[in-house]
């Protein structure tokens, strides 16, 4: 079921490190996400001054 198919979807995602996506996740989130973004409740002030 699709609720709006023209509507861009970003995966959200939470870590308390690094992120690490295995290719084979991200070939999986292709399928349906035009990105992936942090979850809000993950970020922290370090995590924003990093670059």
């Amino acid at each position: 079921m699709q609720l709006a198919p023209s509507l861009p979807l970003v995966q959200l995602v939470s870590y308390k490190e690094k992120a690490y996506v295995p290719e084979s996740e991200l070939k999986d989130l292709k399928e349906y996400a035009v990105g992936i973004g942090v979850n809000y409740t993950s970020l922290t002030e370090g995590l924003c001054s990093e670059g």
